[in-house]
């Protein structure tokens, strides 16, 4: 120790450069391979430096503030640009980093100043004022370095401390305003199924759009993601970033003897959110098909090969021809001619599939709040209760699903817990493959947080697709009530309103029911149709609800017993017993049947319509099934059962859609009746009341004459005679043809005969004339081809069981209001036929026969005698009847310029009227004027005086008479008395020749008085029940009660009389009228009769309004 502590240190000091080389000597091989590391990249800045140089400079000076999404961008734009304007506003100079205090009062200002983004809501968001803050201290770091020392935490603090003040103070909302709503899969199926139930019954623009929202709102569902994911999102990059065709896998699982048991669905989602511009970062699901009826219109698959045959992306037209190919294919997987296409498209301004244009995320979402209008969901909804929904329904599942990662797995790999949640363990393990979908389905959870939906029967008519049109008045007057000045209203808080009033009307009023079929315990009656009628369903398979048979009336009142209130009540939707039968036929496409509980389900079968080798069938292996039982109707053979769940699914696809519509326009158009009662009714609907005397029925009938034009234009109305083949106008013929029953609902169907049927459909609610237009004309407005039938017009049905059909709901209301029912068969042996050569036509009165005869066979050339003068030289002739009922519309019946109400600041109806009918039947309706009042607002045309009719001599050859005969009245007694001919011949001869028909009374049946001690009898209700009042001493409803129930008519009630007291606070009388009032101010009050008159009219309306006059002396 001694020896060490005397030595020198320094003797142990080392040369530093002799030890650097020993080391670098010493170095391991595998270190001296990497001392030229990054030799290459520094050489490649070496050689671009004068390049680099300018270039790294100027990015930057010329980096912004703008970067992430579209939508993250337009946050960092829009701070940026408030804060900058808000340093000019105190004149602080940007270049400068602003102090705490200056933060401070830029979020004071901001939230003093920030308007709620809700229709209701009071105040914004906190929420949306931190976003606010976060997005300045995130400028404020980008721009400022020294930003830490200007802006401490301590201004942070006081910021938040003034924040939840304002919360306290209730100048901010600290929470979410809007309520969460949970659209779980129950929900959706019921939203989706009365989605098509609504398009099926009440028609729609154009199928293909409906199919298209449902397989959106179906895709968000069955992928559990957001809208944004399977369209295009407002922040995805240009290009496809949607899910495109070749991103769907659908794989056809078929057994040995190939039968299809089931359709499996594989979907890559490539554009979800965050990672929308990543490269195989990808989700991907797996689901199958629905097997039961009830899920159907949210089966996924059959809305995609739907959605696919009917815009032409797959092989075939037919889902028998793209099974077939699939089968025939490696790995048996439906192949796409477009894969590269979206899935969504777009929809453009002429209502055509954009099928090249991704459809935007809005769109999925405006289909959610379309389908929760038509199932009556009151609550406001979005499509992120979609997602809400699906998050609940599966952490309610039962069971547990396979495949999600979990601490064994990453421990099994070993993985961290960092890893396993950064979810690089999931990357490993790749998609879930569970079946959730289904898992979904076959679970029964019943979500007590569902929103309420309406409790919906076959007999309920449920709201249309297209949405109600909420008139300008409607929606400031309720803006007006929320105390919102309808000036400063945005469009979308316009809108907004609009969709409040539409889900109200649906929530609150009654539910909407069709009108039930004549029991068939009540004899049948006269059909004003004149055709044969088909048979009502007696048996149903389905019970129709409680006090549905209690229900059916025993007639159908005439259109002028009803009251003022009920002819002017609002129609409603058609129902599904007048809908076209073609909606509920099968599709002329065959197809596969599907696998049910029971066991497999159908294969591909035999298309009658193109004639196929049984090879091309026998080469998949099926075996063709049998057709199934039809409904015993007469005229209609081809109506068919909807298979119920759990069946083998049939198709039948022999009848094609444009045979169908050619079959139902083949008949005549001239098959209704155009009686006395009918004219009159329709005059009033056409005119607003009776404008013209009728003459009686020994007054001449004169084809030239203003009263016969009236009569056999009203009579064309009724008829729905198209003025001309080709023509522009609205031609509603009439049709006859077998009713549907409530067992008819193809949105039940199973299997790929949903598929079929769906992917043919195409029926339109349209004013086109379908049938009369070329194919090449059809194709520029509706779409046609690959699976779709040929479009063809909504068929509404006559829903008292005549078998009559009309195109336009006005009309079928105004055939209702005098049908009857069908016909029995007895009444259906004594038609009248028209015994001119080659016409068919049988009618049910001689006047319909006569009036048949005149229009279509016996009409002579002529010149317009309704306002034109018929002496001018350049006055036109009409040589058939169809032109000149077109010159009276476009002339005479039209008015010269479109124009709005005259009083519609008092009824807010923008509408603008064409039609001198349609604008007097408002005034009369809505307003409750009489015909004078309306001449006062409405100019008509003129109109010439009928001129006088000529008559005719005896057509006997030896009859000396030169009289001249002008009435089939006359006619017939001069051939009875001076030519013996019989009575009922000479009256026919007679109204043959004049063209006119003579008045016969009906038949009078007598009923007895109910009273078995009275002997009297009666055929008129009212005179009952003036008996029963007077001599039985009943009260007026017990005789009005019996009356009705005794003589099957409905007796008008007197309306409840309304009284009301004198204005004069002395005088304690009351009155109901007007014109009573108007003489007591007068005798007891001495009022001048101009100052009676406006005291009375100003308290209990116009004087002598229903008769239009204002009394004597007036």
């Amino acid at each position: 120790m001694a020896s060490l502590a005397n030595m020198d240190i320094d003797d142990f000091d080392s040369d530093d450069e002799d030890f650097a080389q020993a080391v670098l000597g010493n170095r391991p091989v595998v270190h001296r391979r990497y001392a030229k590391a990054g030799e290459d990249a520094l050489l490649s800045m070496i050689e671009n430096q004068l390049v680099d140089r300018v270039e790294s400079k100027q990015a930057f000076k010329n980096i912004d503030f703008l970067d992430g999404t579209v939508g993250s961008a337009y946050l960092r734009a829009k701070t940026k640009n408030m804060i900058l304007g808000y340093f000019k506003l105190i004149n602080h100079d940007p270049a400068i980093c602003p102090s705490g205090q200056i933060i401070f009062r830029y979020i004071a200002t901001t939230v003093k100043r920030m308007k709620p983004g809700g229709r209701d809501k009071p105040a914004p968001s906190l929420r949306t004022v931190l976003q606010v803050w976060r997005a300045t201290n995130n400028y404020l770091r980008f721009q400022y370095p020294n930003w830490k020392e200007n802006y401490t935490s301590s201004d942070m603090v006081k910021i938040k401390t003034y924040l939840e003040e304002q919360v306290t103070q209730g100048n901010l909302i600290k929470g979410y305003w809007q309520e969460r709503n949970y659209l779980g899969f129950s929900v959706v199926v019921r939203m989706l199924t009365m989605y098509i139930r609504s398009a099926v019954e009440s028609g729609c623009q154009n199928w293909d759009h409906v199919i298209l929202h449902c397989l959106g709102v179906a895709l968000t569902v069955a992928c559990s993601c957001r809208p944004g994911d399977v369209a295009k999102s407002a922040d995805a990059p240009d290009g496809m970033s949607c899910l495109t065709w070749d991103c769907v896998n659908l794989q056809v699982i078929a057994d040995e003897l190939g039968e299809v048991r089931n359709i499996r669905a594989r979907l890559i989602l490539k554009f979800t959110k965050g990672h929308k511009d990543s490269l195989n970062d990808d989700k991907t699901v797996f689901f199958d098909s629905l097997e039961q009826g009830e899920h159907s219109c949210a089966c996924t698959v059959k809305l995609l090969l739907v959605h696919a045959l009917r815009n032409g992306f797959c092989y075939g037209n037919t889902i028998s021809d793209v099974l077939k190919d699939a089968l025939a294919s490696r790995g048996q997987r439906i192949r796409w001619k477009y894969p590269d296409q979206p899935v969504l498209s777009s929809v453009g301004t002429n209502l055509r599939l954009q099928l090249d244009t991704p459809a935007p995320a809005s769109q999925i979402k405006r289909g959610v709040r379309k389908m929760a209008g038509v199932a009556g969901i009151l609550e406001k909804v979005n499509a992120r209760d979609l997602r809400r929904g699906t998050a609940r329904d599966l952490a309610h599942l039962s069971k547990t699903f396979k495949g999600v990662c979990g601490k064994n797995v990453a421990a099994g790999l070993g993985h961290t817990r960092a890893s396993l949640g950064k979810g690089v363990t999931e990357r490993y393990a790749g998609p879930v493959q569970e079946d959730l979908l289904t898992a979904r389905t076959k679970d029964s959870f019943q979500d007590r947080m569902a929103p309420e939906l309406n409790e919906v029967t076959y007999d309920d008519i449920l709201p249309t697709v297209r949405a109600q049109r909420i008139s300008t008045y409607r929606i400031n007057k309720r803006l007006e009530e929320d105390g919102i000045d309808p000036v400063d209203a945005s469009i979308q808080l316009r809108r907004d309103t609009a969709d409040i009033i539409r889900r109200e009307s649906i929530h609150n009023g009654p539910p909407k029911k069709r009108l039930p079929q004549p029991s068939t315990n009540v004899p049948n009656k006269k059909s004003k149709t004149g055709m044969k009628p088909v048979e009502v369903l007696k048996d149903p398979p389905t019970a129709p609800p409680s006090g549905h048979l209690n229900t059916i009336p025993t007639g159908r009142q005439p259109l002028r017993e009803l009251s003022r209130s009920e002819m002017n009540a609002s129609q409603s939707s058609t129902d599904s017993s007048a809908i076209d039968p073609a909606l509920f036929m099968p599709s002329n496409a065959p197809a596969l049947g599907m696998d049910t509980p029971q066991g497999p389900a159908a294969a591909i079968f035999e298309d009658h319509t193109a004639t196929k080798p049984p090879s091309e069938i026998d080469l998949l292996g099926a075996r063709l099934f049998e057709d199934q039982q039809m409904v015993d109707q007469p005229q209609a053979n081809h109506y068919r059962t909807v298979p119920q769940p759990g069946w083998n699914a049939h198709v039948d696809d022999h009848v094609n859609g444009l045979d169908q519509e050619s079959a139902a326009t083949d008949l005549d158009e001239e098959s209704e009746e155009a009686d006395a009662q009918q004219l009159t009714a329709l005059e009033d609907i056409l005119w607003g009341s009776s404008a013209y005397e009728r003459s009686d029925g020994n007054d001449a009938f004169d084809l030239q004459a203003q009263e016969d034009f009236n009569q056999q234009f009203l009579a064309l109305a009724i008829s729905d005679q198209s003025p001309e083949e080709g023509d522009d106008d609205d031609s509603d013929d009439v049709g006859h043809e077998s009713l549907p029953g409530p067992d008819h609902q193809p949105w039940l169907m199973t299997g790929l005969a949903w598929i079929a049927h769906f992917a043919a459909i195409n029926e339109f609610v349209t004013s086109k004339p379908l049938h009369k237009m070329a194919s090449d004309e059809v194709a520029k407005y509706f779409p046609v081809g690959n699976s779709r039938n040929a479009p063809t017009r909504l068929k509404r049905f006559c829903r008292l069981g005549c078998g009559s059909f009309f195109w336009g709901l006005n009309k079928l209301d105004v055939h209702q209001a005098f049908c009857t029912g069908p016909d029995t068969e007895d009444e259906s042996d004594k038609k009248l036929q028209c015994d001119e050569p080659g016409c068919e036509m049988k009618f049910t009165k001689r006047g319909s026969l006569l009036a048949h005869k005149q229009r279509i066979h016996a009409f002579k050339p002529m010149k317009c005698q309704s306002g034109c003068n018929p002496e001018a030289e350049d006055s036109p002739v009409y040589n058939t009847w169809q032109e000149y009922v077109r010159h009276q519309k476009a002339v005479h019946w039209t008015l010269a310029e479109p124009r709005k109400c005259p009083l519609s600041d008092v009824c807010g109806s923008e509408t603008r009227f064409k039609l001198i009918g349609d604008l007097t039947q408002h005034l009369k309706g809505v307003h409750f004027l009489n015909r004078a009042q309306i001449d006062e607002l409405v100019e008509r045309p003129e109109r010439r005086k009928p001129l006088a009719s000529k008559g005719i001599q005896c057509p006997q050859a030896n009859c000396e008479s030169t009289a001249s005969f002008d009435a089939p009245g006359k006619l017939r007694d001069h051939l009875f008395k001076k030519h013996g001919i019989p009575k009922d011949d000479a009256l026919r001869r007679a109204e043959e020749l004049l063209g006119a028909m003579i008045h016969r009374p009906s038949q009078v049946v007598l009923k007895p008085c109910p009273h078995d001690a009275c002997l009297e009898s009666f055929s008129a209700p009212a005179k009952l029940r003036d008996h029963l009042q007077k001599k039985h001493s009943l009260s007026r409803d017990e005789a009005i009660r019996q009356a009705e129930e005794l003589l099957g008519a409905v007796v008008r009630r007197r309306p409840p009389t309304v009284l009301k007291p004198c204005p004069h606070d002395a005088c304690l009388e009351s009155f109901s009228g007007p014109a009573k009032l108007r003489d007591h101010l007068q005798k007891k009050h001495s009022l001048s009769r101009d100052e009676a008159i406006r005291q009375a009219e100003e308290l209990l309306g116009p004087v002598g309004a229903k008769t239009g006059r204002r009394g004597p002396g007036s």
